[in-house]
């Protein structure tokens, strides 16, 4: 691979740790932002000379696509994959698992942790998207305004929760859609876990279950 300048360096180590710490890619505002330019092309420009020198690649037309080339193989934990919820059950019963991912340990904070798979639009503006996978920790007990998993019956939801009392609020990041409120003492609501990490697969055919 051809040489980078030394700011180079630095967007690309940025790109790097912003990826192992949440799981998808910093986009270009973020860029710039970090590196205090005055716009985004600045950062287009820093984006595209890694790309061309080798580094990264990008898939046109999509958001957060920038790929790290030739990151050195980290060591990987299996991650059981929840596809469904079955009304009664643990969620990591056997009957909900569709099998399990390989994810660099770094990124596995807590033991038990799993994935799930996200389905709808109420989260895009917390760049949670549809067909989206998140990383979850279970805890029974999240802080307001983190991205919680809750259990409402035999569904699970994927929503900002905020607690005062004994009501809840699931509030959803879509201008479009309403908050959820609910009592805690209600049978058919539980909290399993918080949202630590979001993956995002640009072909979906790229899924590897074990």
């Amino acid at each position: 691979m051809r040489k980078l300048t030394k700011r180079q360096r630095e967007v690309l180590d940025f790109i790097v740790e912003y990826v192992e710490q949440r799981g998808y890619a910093p986009s270009v505002r973020e860029i710039a932002d970090k590196f205090k330019m005055k716009g985004p092309r600045g950062a287009f420009d820093h984006l595209s000379s890694l790309e061309k020198k080798g580094y990264i690649c990008r898939q046109s037309g999509k958001a957060r696509s920038i790929e790290v080339i030739g990151q050195p193989i980290r060591e990987t934990v299996p991650v059981p994959l929840v596809g469904r919820v079955a009304a009664g059950q643990p969620l990591l019963a056997v009957e909900n698992i569709e099998g399990t991912v390989p994810l660099p340990r770094s990124l596995v904070r807590g033991e038990n942790s799993f994935l799930l798979r996200i389905q709808g639009d109420s989260m895009i503006e917390s760049h949670i998207q549809d067909g989206d996978y998140v990383l979850v920790r279970p805890q029974a007990v999240v802080e307001n305004g983190e991205i919680a998993v809750v259990v409402i019956g035999d569904e699970a939801t994927v929503k900002r929760l905020y607690q005062q009392g004994d009501l809840i609020e699931l509030r959803p990041a879509n201008p479009n859609m309403k908050p959820m409120r609910f009592k805690m003492n209600q049978a058919d609501i539980r909290v399993v876990g918080k949202v630590t990490a979001v993956f995002r697969l640009l072909d979906r055919d790229s899924l590897v279950l074990s």
